[in-house]
């Protein structure tokens, strides 16, 4: 079962290294309809004052800092965390010579630094991944000063909805549907969620659509998520459909629905 939550999953298959990630990442990158790219439009969503301390929860192949390092306020130090060894060590080589960057091993559900330690905690798109997540939101506000922000980004419900379906009819796919969008860390609940940890909490919508003229960029999508081969009969039947409707409309279009939510502690 494809357990998204499950910490071995996670380290050792489908985060081991970014491949996985970079397949998917690239859908967006190259079809995406917002001229501002997601990380580029995350950063302009943040406050943050000179010297702060910030920790990056799940901070993967360090794509956020990648893009937005010249951004950072003078004095910045910056913890890039995430559970995966093999994403720490791809994020320290591509931001080799960045010496205000810090890199530690860490689960979200025990973070090893003092309370009020930061004046900042991210989590890109990672808190859906935590088993218990009540214990990861009691950590992260230890962990933060008084006034200091949590920016948590992820996805709507219907995300991807169009991909999920296609998911659907490939070995391992069906395990991730249908309930796990309802249960997990989300935009729909993020607010409830939140809300008893952190005095002040807003979302904010990315607005974006997948315009998708390749079939083949939705195949890598779809092959990166599985955990079994892919017989080359489906994939072929996946293509086919695909190629008829970009023929039809010009392009495949499929929901993107994320965003972030901005929490302040008292």
């Amino acid at each position: 079962m494809n357990d998204i939550s499950d910490s071995f999953f996670l380290k050792e298959l489908q985060y081991k290294t970014s491949e996985n990630l970079s397949k998917r990442a690239k859908l967006h990158h190259a079809f995406g309809s917002n001229p501002l790219p997601w990380q580029q439009w995350l950063v302009g969503q943040m406050f943050s004052p000179p010297r702060a301390r910030i920790l990056d929860l799940g901070s993967g192949p360090g794509y956020f800092w990648i893009e937005n390092s010249k951004t950072l306020p003078a004095g910045a130090n910056v913890y890039l965390t995430d559970i995966s060894g093999g994403m720490l060590e791809e994020s320290r080589a591509s931001l080799r010579g960045e010496t205000w960057f810090f890199y530690t091993q860490v689960d979200a559900q025990e973070i090893p630094f003092p309370g009020g330690f930061f004046d900042i905690v991210i989590a890109n798109h990672m808190l859906y991944h935590v088993r218990e997540l009540k214990v990861a939101l009691r950590e992260v506000r230890r962990v933060l000063r008084p006034g200091g922000y949590l920016y948590a980004a992820t996805n709507g419900r219907e995300h991807l909805v169009e991909l999920r379906n296609l998911e659907k009819i490939l070995p391992g796919g069906a395990d991730i549907q249908g309930s796990f969008w309802e249960e997990s860390f989300n935009l729909e609940n993020g607010q409830e969620l939140l809300t008893p940890y952190f005095e002040e909490v807003d979302c904010q919508r990315y607005p974006n659509r997948l315009l998708v003229t390749e079939p083949t960029a939705i195949l890598e999508y779809l092959v990166s998520k599985s955990t079994q081969e892919i017989e080359p009969e489906k994939l072929s039947g996946i293509k086919h459909y695909l190629e008829g409707e970009i023929a039809k409309h010009g392009k495949f279009t499929i929901t993107s629905d994320a965003g972030l939510f901005r929490c302040r502690s008292s």
